[in-house]
């Protein structure tokens, strides 16, 4: 029996992407094999998810070099054959010290870690991610693209969903995972349309301005506000999209043209570029975001341009595919 280890530094709160990736490539692991037995190592504030997915989890507690120290004990006393790392703060020094604890060594990199490492397997799986110049890796496969793009599960309900692009936009969804004063600004331009469209408004755990958000809209009842994460019906239904660039994953697998709001950044950069959304950094004023986002409720024909761009950008696959390439990798090195 293969026993994997993953130590993930995130919750839904703090970068949860790195999260829900790395419970997708672990539930890929099982469907692959589901002789595997899982592990998670990490802080508490991750415990209650990992439990929901039927994973074990085991408390890292307090601190990241008390928990990296912990860590080795950890994969030696419970000989783990592999460990799959995603953290935000990963060095070198770290990965020569666990690679001689584990006989396989996967990591995750968004945004260009040095290599040749100690890792057996680096995993990007973001759009961008062929920009980055890793050199030629030396003992390190590199898995590069959206298509090792781990999504859950859920996705594959709709797996051959197709978009039709509507004269008329009849829904729009707004999930900017802030919060609360840029959901604010962008719910106050949209209440200037008058055209009688439904608006889903998502608001997350960090969330501060509820009673706020509650007096603008008003009685307005075109405005749905929800506060469930589990979303992906909401994507499907939506003919327009206000979101975080940290949803482009929902974005792209449902073709969705979108308005992305964030911090600058290579993915946001990169999306902007390649005209796969209208993106906006920072703090936007008004006006902004009315030149962003008018134009997608006015004009079908750019709603459908984007949509096609999306085409076959993601599929529901990746975890399967991830999880292949590192199980097939781990056997050929310990064979």
């Amino acid at each position: 029996m293969t026993q994997v280890c993953f130590r993930v530094d995130a919750n839904f709160k703090n970068k949860p992407y790195r999260l829900r990736r790395c419970i997708a490539l672990a539930l890929g692991l099982k469907e692959s094999d589901p002789s595997i037995e899982i592990t998670f190592y990490g802080s508490s504030n991750i415990k209650g998810e990992v439990l929901k997915n039927n994973i074990l989890f085991h408390d890292s507690g307090s601190g990241f070099d008390n928990a990296l120290e912990g860590l080795g004990t950890f994969l030696t006393e419970r000989h783990f054959d592999i460990l799959i790392m995603d953290l935000a703060d990963t060095n070198e020094n770290h990965l020569s010290t666990l690679s001689k604890k584990i006989p396989f060594l996967v990591i995750f990199d968004d945004f260009g870690i040095p290599v040749p490492c100690s890792a057996n397997v680096l995993a990007n799986p973001n759009i961008y991610g062929h920009l980055i110049n890793y050199p030629p890796p030396d003992n390190t496969e590199l898995l590069i693209g959206t298509e090792f793009c781990p999504l859950p599960p859920e996705f594959d309900n709709y797996a051959d969903f197709e978009r039709i692009t509507s004269d008329v936009v009849k829904h729009v969804l707004v999930d900017l995972e802030d919060d609360g004063a840029l959901t604010l600004g962008v719910i106050q331009v949209i209440k200037e349309l008058k055209s009688n469209f439904s608006v889903t408004v998502i608001t997350n755990p960090n969330f501060k301005k509820g009673e706020e958000l509650a007096r603008l809209v008003g009685l307005d009842s075109r405005f749905l506000i929800v506060t469930d994460q589990n979303s992906l019906k909401r994507f499907s239904l939506a003919d327009v999209a206000i979101t975080s660039p940290n949803l482009s994953n929902e974005v792209f697998f449902f073709r969705l043209p979108s308005v992305m709001i964030g911090s600058k950044s290579i993915s946001l950069d990169y999306i902007g570029r390649n005209e796969l959304a209208v993106t906006i950094v920072g703090s936007p004023p008004a006006e902004e975001i009315r030149s962003a986002l008018f134009p997608l409720f006015d004009n079908p024909a750019l709603r459908d341009t984007i949509s096609k761009r999306l085409y076959e950008l993601i599929d529901n696959l990746g975890r399967f595919r991830l999880a292949d390439k590192i199980l097939e990798s781990y056997k050929t090195k310990t064979l």
